[in-house]
């Protein structure tokens, strides 16, 4: 995993609520297309753990496997 989606991980593991593709955007200064392509990277690095990333539209979680 990259260090750009950590840094994803690490927001919404600190977030625990939905965060919009919006917000992480500007969180982070890239742009929506880039946090897509970072989050679906940590969707499967995650498959291998007891988290997985929660797609609500467009707001992501951390929850529990």
């Amino acid at each position: 995993m990259n260090d750009f989606a950590k840094k994803l991980e690490a927001i919404l593991f600190i977030a625990g609520e939905n965060v919009s593709l919006e917000r992480l955007s500007k969180i982070v200064k890239k742009d929506k297309e880039e946090v897509k392509q970072a989050l679906d990277k940590l969707e499967e690095n995650l498959a291998e753990r007891g988290v997985r990333l929660s797609r609500n539209g467009n707001a992501y979680m951390l929850v529990t496997a």
